[in-house]
């Protein structure tokens, strides 16, 4: 978990002018993320990482608003992971449990 953290943080920067953002993925190479920066982006910002539920996706978080919009217009940068496929289907999951292993 601290790794894919790490990662997103790391390559964050090259791809804030980029073309990707809240429904277009931002592509790395295990996988990809969404992503959503504030008005005024320009040197360090808070982070904030959404971990999308069970048959949803990085995407799926940016539909809503509240929450999301209060943490964007606070200054904060928003990434959205997407989970890994599931073999044979179309949903993405997340392998492993956050604080336990499988």
């Amino acid at each position: 978990m601290r790794f894919l953290i790490a990662l997103l943080l790391w390559t964050m920067p090259a791809f804030a002018n980029g073309p990707c953002g809240p429904d277009t993925p931002c592509q790395i190479e295990n996988g990809s993320y969404h992503m959503d920066l504030p008005e005024i982006a320009s040197g360090p910002m808070p982070v904030l990482i959404f971990f999308h539920g069970h048959n949803s996706s990085g995407r799926m978080i940016f539909r809503g608003s509240g929450l999301q919009r209060d943490f964007k217009d606070a200054g904060y940068a928003l990434i959205a992971p997407n989970g890994t496929p599931i073999q044979g289907r179309q949903t993405l999951r997340w392998a492993g449990r956050v604080g336990g292993t499988r």
